[in-house]
């Protein structure tokens, strides 16, 4: 029912846009516009329609739809402007941002996280897909829904976002001209997709012909498996390249580069290799190991904004020799974050490596509880970290024994350039201004900048946080990790375990178990703010 009265209202409010536009246009124009308005705000929440008047629901239909008679599908047009009743005939209290595009995977997301990124506010987001007809001007001579009978086979795609208002000239330009980048990124990814994916199916082909001498068949199988894998809707492919073996260097083969590699920015000219891989001197160093991977530096601008994955295939000639490697760069898509790791090729052959060095009965409570470590650790760390250190993160992680503790863990990634955190502390006691201080004390100690976050709450009594940290410079710093974990419980102490430990030392611990049930309750948040956990002790003495 519910669904209904929402249907009937953008109904009711699209009759009345039909009436005003028969009243003002005349009736050929019109119903075009009456049409593309159906089609449009065919998915738009009622609620962002309802409230806008309805002469400027007008205004901004008649704005739109002249926004679209002029597109070439090989240039993405992008319009930013506050509007003005005076100027436009209708207005607002934000900023619109158009963009049309020839249709094509990620153009909402990539759009919205440069928003994002400039720190702009989406207040509202249309967006919609259209089969178009254009002359050789590019003027528009026919627009219907895709699902349309005898609809013209060309797509694109409208979309239209109110974020914060901006009146500054500059600043507008600006987001612009970022908006035309990241725009020229996904269509650089895009259009080389399927040859990328065909680079995958050229590197497997390469490692079935032949299994190094130095390489467990056992993992060749699972390189092979894990690139199979890759191919069904498990990455996200942006760019590829190729680096062949020059004397004692590694040198890019420029015929290689596809996708967002073929774009001359920064963020994709970066040397990844894992740290197996480098030497004391930073030199690269051919170390045999079939696949590796690395994250960027730079959060993507294409589909989410995370640090894409780098995954290195080693290549080998008849004799076993290194020869070179290609690169792939991407995304791991959602799904994988939601499979079971015993599901993918490559995590699986590391938790049961995991369980062996354990030497749990994977069926034992001990086994159980490791494999549940195992199966919600980070999925990016799953793929980075080595065998012997997950070994020992999980276990330290088993051993806190769903007690109120707190620990840290951390790995340092040098090819990457930052710390992955791994932060317990009680549930009870976790908010956003604890992770920002833990956070900012990390950054501190280690001599790095933030990156990113993740939180993982469950039904244990402990939260888990996990910091990225870039670093500074470029190699970790020297730090202690027993005092930073002790500076981190210092930042989480509540003033209940306060009281808690005075209780203990007034009282006895068992008593103080008591006393601490009895009067649980009995210190308001005032009397907290006010007072110290000895205080209350000794309050507490004089009520007994």
């Amino acid at each position: 029912m519910h669904y209904v009265a929402i249907e009937e209202s953008r109904q009711d409010l699209l009759k009345q846009l039909k009436e005003r536009l028969e009243a003002r246009l005349e009736p050929a124009r019109a119903a075009a516009i009456e049409a593309f308005a159906r089609h449009f705000y065919a998915t738009v929440p009622v609620e962002d329609l309802v409230d806008r008047r309805l002469d400027d629901l007008y205004g901004a239909t008649l704005s739109i739809w002249q926004f679209l008679q002029h597109h070439d599908p090989q240039s993405p047009k992008v319009r930013i402007f506050n509007p003005d009743f005076e100027e436009h005939g209708w207005q607002s209290t934000h900023t619109f941002v158009a963009v049309l595009h020839e249709d094509m995977p990620f153009l909402v997301d990539s759009v919205r996280i440069e928003l994002n990124r400039r720190g702009l506010t989406v207040h509202a987001i249309q967006n919609a897909v259209f089969a178009v007809a254009r002359d050789s001007q590019h003027q528009l001579k026919a627009l219907t829904s895709p699902k349309d009978e005898n609809a013209p086979d060309a797509r694109e795609s409208l979309i239209v976002i109110e974020v914060d208002r901006h009146t500054d000239a500059e600043f507008l330009a600006k987001i612009e001209r970022n908006l035309h980048e990241v725009l020229r990124d996904v269509r650089t990814a895009v259009s080389d997709f399927d040859a990328m994916c065909g680079q995958i199916t050229s590197a497997i082909q390469e490692l079935e012909k032949n299994c190094p001498p130095q390489i467990d068949p056992d993992d060749h199988e699972e390189a092979i498996a894990f690139l199979e894998w890759l191919l069904k809707d498990n990455f996200t492919f942006l760019g590829y390249d190729e680096y062949l073996l020059d004397g004692n260097e590694l040198q890019r083969d420029p015929n290689s580069v596809l996708g967002v590699f073929r774009l001359d920015q920064p963020r994709y000219r970066e040397r990844i290799r894992t740290e197996e891989g480098i030497d004391e001197h930073d030199d690269y160093v051919l170390v045999p190991q079939l696949l590796s991977f690395a994250k960027s530096a730079h959060h993507s601008r294409v589909h989410r904004p995370t640090y894409p994955d780098y995954i290195t295939v080693d290549r080998y000639d008849d004799d076993g020799n290194v020869i070179g490697e290609r690169r792939f760069f991407g995304l791991f898509t959602a799904t994988v974050y939601n499979e079971s790791p015993r599901n993918i090729p490559l995590l699986r052959r590391k938790l049961k490596a995991v369980m062996d060095i354990a030497g749990f009965n994977p069926q034992g409570h001990n086994g159980k509880q490791l494999l549940q470590v195992l199966e919600v650790y980070p999925r990016d760390d799953l793929f980075q970290i080595s065998t012997e250190s997950l070994a020992s993160t999980a276990l330290g992680i088993l051993n806190i024994r769903e007690r109120r503790q707190v620990r840290l863990f951390i790995r340092a990634d040098v090819s990457g350039k930052f710390y992955s955190c791994l932060v317990f502390v009680p549930r009870d006691v976790f908010s956003t201004d604890l992770r920002q201080r833990i956070q900012g004390m990390l950054c501190d100690e280690l001599d790095a900048h933030f990156g990113d976050f993740n939180t993982y709450l469950s039904e244990s009594v402990l939260a888990r946080i996990q910091l990225i940290l870039r670093f500074n410079g470029d190699a970790p710093s020297q730090y202690d990790l027993k005092r930073l974990e002790s500076k981190v419980a210092r930042l989480a102490r509540s003033w209940r375990d306060e009281l808690q430990a005075a209780m203990v030392e007034g009282f006895g611990e068992e008593r103080a178990n008591h006393l601490i049930d009895q009067f649980h309750d009995a210190f308001s948040a005032s009397y907290r703010e006010d007072f110290n956990a000895r205080t209350a002790v000794f309050d507490v003495h004089h009520l007994l």
